[in-house]
């Protein structure tokens, strides 16, 4: 049999299935265990079929596939009958020990720690995870069926029991395609992106700002030129600067409006955030999102993003939280002009899995435990600018682990942005290059920037003022004799602005020769402001999601450009 036609035949025993509940005396209770079933039927990128499907759409949707199947996963466990059954106060609780509380919260801590594993790409631990569970599970159904009482509450408990299982066991056959996928650098631009590109008329030149010959009067200025019709619309990748130069998003892909701030991860809505993220998959070109007026959008799941995908939030008040954003093995992508915080347990912007070309600009982040902007396990050509940060803890990792030596390849350009009353992480980088350039720091704890393992950071043209530590880097005096103090890092401070006693410890500076970023062209590289005095005032006024007419025209002013 083809696999279409078992695929077909799969569905249409779902739809038996359903009308079966529909007609069953206990239909009420079993409707979470049909939408479920749905859940667990094949799609088009679900392990059943994945054979047809690119090997980097795969690395994008499976992690949202295996997330789906857990979210259904913990929905049955919530269903009344099971909860009867966990707490004890069904007829046959004490002849099934197997299903007792603890075994159940057990199951809970191997679900719930499922994400945070995919985040950190740890898919080996997250199959073990999702195992335990399924093992958890089994013991519970085999010990139900051991029992001599019979009751249509069994009944029921045995049911979503074995759809729970029958999920995590499609949950685990993704994670094992997921952990087989190898990992390929994509294309920098696909064909329509390079015509698109041409359009644009991109200006070559020093690090001076950049007059556009596309549109008379046009100033590629680093942070108001995404406001004014140098790059209204489409045109926003004309403003891109740094390692992310070059980048297009959805901009030769579908035009999305998210017109509601609901959020259903399980089906979600037309006019939705999420339902307009999923219309890149498989999509030529992307997909550019836009917002039909100011909302605050409370994500119940993270939130995936696939390649070619603009989120584009001028001309609104856009908020986001709850979860997190991910970026996943993608490629162009880019996050402009919104607020993300309030988001437990993880980072607000996790880039990852070998994503490239990613350009996140002018977003307020705040209030994560994890920290705030990430780029990951050999993910590159980043560009993190115009971003208005600040966290009680962690801010800005760039690189996770000593281990990840493929991280070596990372390139991410950290830049205008104003880094504010946080502890350390400014970012801090393992391997890869960092180029800092023309940031504010304010208040930093430990340190601002730091980094490890040979990284290469650059920091240029920043200003920094103290507030409960003067050093910006991690050094200490006596720190050469720890021996767990790493130093390898070449860590350089050129034409920075130090206020109030502020220091900088250069780390290997005698590389300073071999410390010019490694940009394509000299058009990537990131105008710089002239005035570093100056600096504090437009980036207090000019980072972060702007939404506000008169700020940008203030912005406009400072800056030096119309």
């Amino acid at each position: 049999m083809t696999r279409g036609r078992r695929d077909g035949v799969a569905l249409m025993l779902l739809h038996v299935l359903t009308i079966v509940i529909l007609c069953s005396t206990t239909n009420v209770q079993l409707m979470r265990l049909a939408r479920a079933a749905f859940a667990a039927a094949p799609t088009p990128y679900s392990n059943n079929n994945a054979d047809d499907i690119p090997t980097d759409d795969q690395r994008q949707a499976l992690p949202e596939d295996v997330m789906m199947k857990i979210e259904n996963t913990k929905l049955l466990l919530q269903d009344g009958a099971m909860l009867a059954l966990v707490n004890g106060s069904s007829t046959y609780s004490s002849a099934a020990p197997a299903c007792a509380a603890d075994r159940f919260d057990a199951v809970s801590v191997a679900l719930n720690s499922v994400g945070g594993l995919l985040l950190e790409d740890r898919l080996s631990a997250a199959s073990h995870e999702v195992s335990e569970a399924s093992t958890g599970l089994s013991a519970c159904q085999s010990a139900l069926a051991a029992t001599a009482i019979t009751s249509a509450e069994k009944q029921q408990a045995t049911a979503i029991l074995k759809q729970a299982i029958l999920l995590l066991q499609l949950a685990s056959l993704s994670l094992n395609r997921l952990e087989k996928l190898p990992i390929i650098e994509p294309p920098m631009n696909a064909e329509l992106d390079i015509i698109f590109l041409q359009s644009l008329e991109f200006p070559s030149g020093d690090n001076a700002p950049k007059k556009s010959r596309a549109i008379e009067g046009c100033w590629r200025d680093g942070t108001s030129c995404q406001f004014s019709k140098c790059g209204r619309g489409k045109r926003l990748p004309m403003c891109a600067m740094g390692f992310a130069y070059g980048v297009t998003g959805g901009a030769v892909g579908l035009d999305y409006v998210v017109t509601n701030d609901g959020d259903d991860p399980l089906n979600p809505q037309p006019g939705s955030l999420r339902y307009g993220v999923g219309l890149a998959r498989g999509t030529i070109g992307g997909v550019w999102i836009t917002f039909d007026h100011s909302m605050i959008i409370q994500l119940r799941t993270m939130l995936w993003i696939r390649s070619s995908t603009t989120i584009d939030g001028r001309g609104a008040n856009i908020a986001i939280g709850g979860q997190l954003i991910s970026v996943r093995g993608a490629t162009n992508v880019i996050l402009h002009n919104f607020q993300i915080n309030s988001v437990p347990d993880t980072d607000t912007v996790h880039i990852f899995g070998g994503s490239t070309k990613v350009w996140v600009d002018h977003m307020t982040s705040f209030d994560a435990v994890r920290g705030l902007i990430s780029v990951l396990k050999q993910s590159t050509d980043v560009t993190i600018s115009n971003c208005k940060l600040w966290n009680p803890n962690f801010n800005m990792l760039l690189g996770a682990s000593d281990s990840d030596i493929g991280d070596k390849n990372m390139r991410v350009t950290i830049y205008r942005n104003w880094f504010k009353d946080s502890k350390q992480r400014m970012p801090h980088c393992r391997w890869g290059f960092c180029h800092v350039t023309n940031n504010l720091y304010t208040n930093w704890g430990f340190y601002a920037i730091g980094g490890r393992v040979y990284a290469n950071i650059l920091s240029e043209s920043n200003v920094f003022i103290p507030g409960m530590r003067q050093e910006v880097t991690p050094w200490f005096p006596g720190a050469n004799l720890d021996p767990y103090f790493d130093d390898s890092a070449h860590i350089v401070s050129h034409n920075d602005l130090f206020l109030n006693g502020a220091t900088f410890h250069q780390f290997n500076q005698s590389f300073l020769s071999n410390m010019d970023p490694p940009y394509a062209s000299s058009a990537s590289y990131p105008p710089l402001h002239s005035d570093l005095h100056a600096l504090p005032d437009f980036l207090g006024s000019c980072s972060g999601a702007i939404v506000e007419h008169s700020i940008l025209a203030k912005c406009r002013d400072l800056v030096g450009f119309q």
